[in-house]
């Protein structure tokens, strides 16, 4: 069927890992206007919390913890409203995440289709232990291919539909930063010894040296200039394409290159789990719009958003605001419109099981960091205990501070009435899908 109306496009772009310190190697290539959001925080510190928080606009603690099968993402809603919404294939095992997707676009090698049902048994993976990074450049989409696949699904005439929704997972920055890579390299010794050495780091297994830490952090930043470079060709495509388009990029959680005693972003490794960490380096992600709606110019907001707030900008753009009832954020859109806006929230906050390891999910307590609109952070973690940082003085958070004892009770006043309202946040969710229907 032949569109002859200007199209719609709406792209999501999460990275893994990207961390709001290195979001100067993402933008550096952005010629058009866009505005950076300095006080984003994610959801969680991994990406089983982070991803069903970021397509549902709900806590991750909320319904099944990693799941997406009793919430109402984003895509559902689209895809009732008639949206084309496409989603790049991931062997994350996360339930009902490609809910309300049409189309979801995979990379196909005569290999894979041979290794694939092994690596997708999650008692065989366990065996093979940390092979699964030598196989997941080779499975998934990079940021090089996200040009070419909405070109070619808009132009596409097999699609009646002026209205688009993509979302890309991109794993390109994610140890070992071994991505779009040639196949051939798979068996190169250099790639192998990196898989193990980021293995060993993860588990302590070695002592850290500041020689292979810092050969860490060069790779991660060369793969997230690398997606910068790729996210200036999807906007030259998307200009080519329409003139009603928004683009909203942001890090699914951060990472840790021994800040605080680990690498990667499970955490500190004890015992055969994982104890989380809710440190900036891990939660403080960067959050980008680009509309072309909206001014040319470069903006940088300094209000308290979160990935919460990412489903109701999508639905504001798209006029279908009512909907935005059904979640726990607030658009975005407002902070394009107003120039001497007001702060907006008090407060954030990140949650997350206390330790992350499958068969002990929800068995240990959970963990919580609060971060404050005057920039003091409360951590409250059920086996590290209570801890309260200056993030004004220390971003770093090097020291702890000691305040009044009032300040401690307010934050536990914070907490309590978050861990009380989440029945509520519950029952005002499940509304969303009685209204879509």
């Amino acid at each position: 069927m032949q569109r002859h109306d200007e199209p719609k496009i709406l792209v999501l772009i999460t990275i893994e890992c990207l961390r709001y310190d290195y979001e100067h190697y993402l933008t550096k290539y952005l010629s058009q206007g866009y505005m950076t959001f300095e006080r984003a925080y994610a959801a969680g510190p991994y990406t089983w919390a982070s991803l069903p928080a970021i397509m549902s606009s709900t806590y991750p603690l909320m319904f099944k913890y990693g799941s997406l099968i009793d919430r109402c993402s984003i895509s559902e809603v689209l895809s009732r409203k008639h949206y084309m919404t496409v989603c790049s294939e991931n062997i994350l095992l996360l339930p009902g995440i490609y809910k309300g997707f049409r189309m979801i676009v995979r990379r196909k090698y005569p290999i894979l289709d041979l290794v694939t049902p092994f690596y997708m048994n999650r008692f065989l993976r366990r065996l093979i232990g940390k092979m699964d990074a030598v196989f997941m450049p080779y499975t998934h989409i990079c940021s090089s291919h996200i040009p070419h696949i909405i070109h070619h699904v808009v132009t596409s005439n097999k699609i009646n539909t002026n209205n688009f929704f993509f979302w890309f997972h991109i794993l390109d920055t994610h140890d070992p930063y071994i991505f779009d890579e040639f196949l051939p390299h798979l068996i190169c010794l250099l790639k192998l010894s990196r898989v193990k050495r980021t293995f060993c780091f993860r588990r302590n297994h070695i002592a850290p040296q500041k020689t292979l830490i810092k050969e860490f952090m060069n790779l991660y930043k060369h793969a997230i200039d690398k997606v910068g470079k790729d996210l200036r060709e999807v906007l030259e495509v998307l200009n080519d394409l329409t003139e009603d388009y928004i683009v909203i990029v942001t890090g699914d959680h951060g990472e840790e290159f021994y800040e605080h005693g680990a690498f990667g972003h499970e955490g500190m490794y004890y015992k055969g789990c994982y104890i989380t960490h809710l440190y900036e380096e891990l939660i403080h992600v960067p959050l980008i719009i680009i509309s072309s709606r909206h001014s040319s110019k470069h903006k940088r907001c300094n209000a308290l958003v979160s990935h919460l707030d990412i489903m109701p900008t999508f639905l504001e753009y798209v006029g279908l605001k009512r909907y935005a009832r059904g979640c726990i954020g607030t658009s975005l859109l407002k902070y394009f419109r107003e120039t001497n806006i007001s702060p907006g929230r008090e407060y954030v906050i990140t949650e997350a099981t206390a330790v992350h390891f499958e068969p002990l999910f929800n068995e240990l307590g959970s963990a919580y960091a609060i971060i404050h609109v005057n920039g003091l952070k409360y951590v409250f973690h059920p086996i590290t205990g209570e801890a309260i940082y200056d993030l004004r003085h220390d971003p770093y958070e090097r020291q702890k501070v000691y305040v009044e004892e009032s300040t401690i009770k307010e934050f536990r006043g914070i907490l309590v009435k978050h861990i009380k309202s989440k029945s509520v946040y519950e029952v005002k969710h499940k509304l969303l899908r009685k209204w879509l229907n």
